[in-house]
């Protein structure tokens, strides 16, 4: 074995960073909150966005409504309960408790997102180090700590975080199980995989590298392994139960989130999947969003390194599998940006793994044997991570969760309608999202409805006529609410704009926001 003085510069630096092993947590704990700690000094961004608005309006909801936990309820259901096929609900269920405890406040939506984003830190960190070493995870957590998409994501009431830590945990208890045989690490990440399944059906694409890490231990014997089995019962049994559930929801409700039927399709169209700039934009969002282009860099030379035994073999299955959820939920991860954390933990694992690769073949090359030479290779790779990471922190300001100016103008005209109509008044919501769309194929905009407090109906503009109007008006509706700048195109829809003003006067008149009465129709 070399001694201390005899080691080169690049293997002195792994060699510090393992003896400074049981530093690691602690400093990726560190990083990681620090990282995301500016939105506890910016609270009133945190409900701000489309899934947020519809997470907080179902928390207040069963604040309000009695906690019946089996039966998640949305502003947007007309004059109905509202009751909605939706994924396992635990998260808006979780906030209300926090909501009865401690009161009303975006702090307590933030909770669960915060704490899960440091969470996949820590996750990869300890996934890293089964696969690897404490240095190789070391880096690994960092690089995960620093991407702009899971800090952003975790400053927002989203179920994305607690969804990527799940899937992360359950890859890291079950390499345990491998390992050690012990029970409780299969049933943990078991348990742990059903709740990301639970959380969003998306995430099963983890079922892969669990597989294949089932697969390495047991081999031909995995169909027969009792121990397989149970897994996949606990995994899916809950999930499935769940899903029958909420799809009887919206049979009898018609509201749905386009989790299993109508709504919003997610799922991959031939001509997107045949449209190149989808491919440009996927990889474009995980160079500069979920990771840097150095680590990515890093993470295509990890990923074609030659096979070691399980480390690769599960890692190139599990990059597989983020391809496939890519490729098979294409509409969701075009219009969405969040939907490309599940690149984050691999881009991670073998990011770090191909900066160890690439600091090994340094070493090797005899034109960098000089120990001057290799300071200045290992000088230059660590500068680059760095400056790369300097230009997350500021690209993470302008990363597009979502339009937060445009979100903050919803919620000033929300608080004119609350003001402006009764409590426990129904309002039909018309812009012109989904003008290309129709009624049973559209996801609704819920921002209006959420800040409001004001239950009722989406109209897209393309949609609204005088007897939709009327239709909904002897439902029980009480107003009609247009704002922005489907305002203009509204007045310049006469016919309706007209028949609707002889009826009765405006509420609120103004170039941004028209609230008009529908109680003269009664």
């Amino acid at each position: 074995m070399l001694s201390e003085q005899n080691l080169s510069p690049i293997q002195r630096f792994k060699t510090t960073l393992l003896d400074l092993h049981r530093f690691h947590i602690p400093l990726v704990l560190v990083v990681a909150v620090l990282t995301r700690a500016r939105v506890w000094f910016h609270l009133d961004t945190v409900t701000l966005g489309w899934r947020q608005a519809d997470l907080s309006s179902i928390a207040m909801n069963y604040l309000n409504n009695g906690f019946r936990f089996l039966y998640p309820q949305i502003d947007w259901g007309g004059a109905g309960p509202g009751y909605v096929e939706m994924e396992f609900p635990i998260i808006p269920y979780i906030t209300a408790l926090f909501y009865k405890m401690f009161g009303v406040h975006d702090a307590w939506a933030l909770v669960i997102p915060f704490l899960s984003g440091v969470g996949v830190v820590i996750a990869v960190y300890l996934v890293t180090r089964q696969l690897s070493d404490s240095a190789v995870a070391l880096v690994a957590a960092l690089i995960a700590a620093s991407s702009p998409l899971l800090s952003l994501s975790s400053q927002t009431f989203l179920g994305e975080p607690a969804l990527i830590l799940c899937t992360v945990l359950s890859v890291h208890f079950l390499i345990r199980w491998t390992d050690s045989d012990t029970l409780s690490d299969l049933v943990v990440s078991a348990l742990l995989t059903s709740l990301a399944a639970l959380l969003k059906l998306t995430a099963l694409y983890v079922g892969l590298p669990l597989l294949m890490l089932f697969v390495l231990k047991l081999g031909r014997k995995t169909w027969r392994s009792f121990h397989f089995w149970v897994f996949g019962v606990l995994a899916l049994a809950p999930v499935l139960l769940w899903y029958v559930h909420a799809y009887s929801l919206y049979v009898q409700y018609g509201n749905t989130f386009g989790i299993l039927s109508g709504g919003y399709n997610k799922f991959a169209r031939v001509e997107l999947l045949l449209n190149g700039e989808f491919y440009v934009l996927m990889v474009k969002r995980v160079l500069l969003s979920v990771s840097t282009p150095i680590v990515f860099v890093f993470f295509l030379y990890g990923l074609f390194k030659r096979p070691i035994e399980r480390v690769t073999a599960v890692l190139h299955i599990w990059t597989a599998a983020v391809v496939m959820y890519t490729l098979l939920i294409a509409e969701g991860n075009k219009d969405m940006m969040y939907y490309q954390l599940p690149w984050l933990p691999i881009v991670s694992v073998l990011g770090s793994i191909g900066l160890f690769y690439m600091l090994e073949r340094i070493d090797r090359l005899r034109q960098w044997s000089s120990p001057l030479r290799q300071r200045v290779a290992l000088t230059v790779v660590c500068a680059l991570a760095v400056l790369s990471a300097v230009g997350v922190a500021f690209r993470s300001e302008r990363v597009p969760i979502t339009n937060l100016e445009n979100e903050d103008r919803i919620r000033d005209h929300a608080e004119v309608v609350r003001r402006e109509t009764p409590e426990g008044s129904l309002i039909v919501v018309v812009t012109s999202y989904g003008n290309e769309k129709t009624p049973t194929t559209i996801d609704t905009p819920p921002q209006m409805f959420y800040f409001s407090n004001r239950h009722g109906w989406y109209q897209a503009l393309a949609w609204v006529t005088p007897q939709t109007i009327d239709s909904l008006g002897s439902k029980g509706a009480d107003f009609v609410v247009v704002f922005d700048d489907d305002i203009g195109t509204f007045r310049s829809s006469s016919s309706i704009r007209q028949w609707l003003l002889t009826k009765a006067p405006p509420v609120v008149d103004r170039p941004d926001l028209l609230v008009v009465s529908l109680a003269l129709r009664q």
